[in-house]
């Protein structure tokens, strides 16, 4: 009898190291990869978050770091390079399509090589290997940056065609905005999806400006779920998930009534539904919205979106630190607007002395997007459109406090932004995107990581690598 409660010992414990092992071996082979993309925040962009995070009285950080300068402390980092095949300066298409597939390209294409050839997308590589895929945005979802991880084409603004790729490369998740290109006008005056679009609560916004009729239903047929608001998008956790929560941007300042997800409610969701794959996951973030203030040199939205995205990364950093196998790349695609600072002497009693702190506290006062400023201002009458009533737009829709005086006699609104903001010490070199080496950091399981000088088509090979030695 004593033998016999030896052997079961003996048994038991073999299967308990057994299955310790299988569970162990499990855990090494699951791999995630997160790369986050802050769309147009050239090195500048990132200086000015990390700076604020230090300086501004009204800064959010109790230890004065934002969670990009922790993950660059903690991490491994470099500089990144993304002229394409044909140009110095990149376009988003261009630079997201070598993030995605290691190849050199042209602006405006996705997904194709300098030759207009289709190339695999690290996402396309992860899916065949069996790992979950998502990729999401707080602009719309067939802008250039997250298309160009699952779509084909030889132009950016070729969306209905981006929507066919979508349905054939189906990442399992796609978050953001967009609703306006997946409708045409005719889909809307047939309501032919009125049970669909009666969930959505923003489409008295919606225009439908699809080309081709029918793009939900192939999206539909082809297994999506869809959601519309914040709720239905937490209710869904598995299968194909498209979320769709504006008709075509996220608002960077919700009105009262909004109903959907922002950067961070949208992470969480990805990351939950898409770590119940035991291989593992690719997820690409992107920050799409501050390259578009930065295109309409916004400094004030600038500030709002860049530090929506610290504190996407807050949350993105504590997934890593809880889960070793985890990869997480943070950088930007291009340069956005060549932002900057001016120096002034300091005149010390002087009604014009100016400081950091004034600065950064000036800077953290909108209330809205100037590009919707601009517009109100375009539909005014022309005897309305003068210094008094730019003013007034200042203050009630921008937020901004001092005296405005400064601003008496311009009635073109442009040059009245460019003058407040020159006032202020702030200043733009264009409205374009600019050549300017970008930032990245490799944090988490970045052991593999030896260069600190980089070009965009590397960090395909590093993702794809990484989720290649499993």
């Amino acid at each position: 009898m004593k033998k016999i409660s030896i052997l079961f010992a003996v048994i038991f414990l073999f299967a308990a190291c057994h299955n310790a092992q299988v569970k162990n071996i499990n855990q090494q082979e699951k791999k995630n990869v997160i790369l986050v993309i802050a769309d147009g925040t050239g090195p500048h962009l990132m200086g000015h978050l990390m700076e604020y995070a230090r300086l501004a009285p009204s800064s959010p950080y109790k230890d004065k770091k934002s969670n990009l300068e922790k993950m660059l402390n903690e991490g491994k980092n470099g500089i990144v390079l993304n002229y394409t095949a044909e140009s110095i300066v990149t376009d988003s298409a261009a630079a997201a399509t070598q993030f995605a597939t290691g190849a050199k390209t042209y602006p405006e294409a996705l997904g194709v090589n300098a030759e207009g050839k289709k190339v695999n997308s690290v996402l396309y590589n992860a899916k065949q290997k069996g790992l979950a895929t998502g990729v999401l945005t707080d602009v719309y979802v067939l802008d250039a940056t997250p298309a160009a991880f699952y779509a084909h084409q030889l132009n950016r603004k070729l969306r209905d065609g981006i929507i066919e790729d979508m349905t054939v490369t189906q990442p399992d998740l796609v978050l953001g905005g967009g609703l306006d290109y997946f409708v045409s006008k005719t889909d809307l005056e047939n309501k032919k999806y009125a049970d669909i679009l009666a969930r959505v609560p923003y489409i008295s916004e919606v225009k439908g400006q699809a080309k081709q009729d029918d793009n939900l239903t192939k999206v539909i047929n082809s297994g999506y779920k869809l959601a519309f608001t914040k709720q239905e998008m937490n209710s869904l956790n598995d299968g194909k998930i498209l979320g769709l929560f504006a008709p075509v941007y996220l608002p960077p300042y919700p009105p009262a009534d909004w109903q959907g997800p922002n950067l961070l409610d949208m992470t969480k969701k990805a990351i939950s539904v898409l770590s119940k794959n035991d291989k593992g996951f690719f997820l690409l973030v992107e920050a799409g919205f501050i390259d578009w203030v930065a295109h309409e040199n916004a400094p004030q939205t600038v500030l709002r979106e860049l530090l929506e995205f610290d504190e996407t990364l807050a949350y993105i950093k504590n997934f890593a630190d809880k889960n070793k196998n985890t990869l997480v790349i943070v950088t930007a695609d291009h340069d956005t607007g060549g932002f900057g600072m001016a120096y002034y002497k300091p005149t010390k009693g002087s009604e014009n002395d100016y400081n950091a702190f004034e600065k950064f506290s000036k800077l953290d006062s909108g209330k809205s997007f100037v590009y919707e400023v601009e517009q109100k201002y375009k539909a005014l009458p022309e005897d309305k459109k003068n210094s008094d009533t730019i003013k007034k737009i200042f203050k009630e829709d921008l937020g901004y406090k001092e005296n405005l005086d400064f601003l008496d006699g311009i009635n073109d609104l442009k040059k009245a932004f460019k003058t407040y903001w020159e006032k202020q010490g702030v200043f733009w070199a264009t409205k374009k995107h600019t050549n300017a080496p970008l930032f990245v950091v490799f944090y988490g399981d970045n052991s593999a990581i030896k260069d600190n000088v980089f070009h965009n088509t590397d960090l395909f090979k590093i993702m794809n690598n990484y989720l290649k030695n499993k």
